[in-house]
């Protein structure tokens, strides 16, 4: 987390999954999920940053040992029609 703060990124969300409504019935969202977390981050290449500090690159072998997988999903707020 504080390379991601460093970033000028933010966490907004964490949570347990308490139950998947309509399960994905194909693809890298396939299974069982225990945890969902949404962070912000200013621009692209904030967190494509975070790939040059080495202490979260040191870090990375913990997370990755902790998770049965992962995923990452990019997105762009919509701006609204009001």
């Amino acid at each position: 987390m504080k390379t991601v703060y460093r970033t000028g990124g933010a966490l907004i969300f964490y949570g347990k999954v308490l139950e998947i409504v309509r399960p994905a019935k194909a693809g890298p969202c396939v299974g069982v999920w225990d945890e969902v977390a949404a962070m912000r981050y200013p621009d692209p290449p904030a967190i494509l940053s975070m790939e040059n500090v080495p202490e979260y690159r040191a870090a990375l072998h913990h997370r990755d040992a902790g998770l049965a997988r992962t995923i990452v999903i990019a997105t762009q707020p919509i701006p609204s029609a009001t």
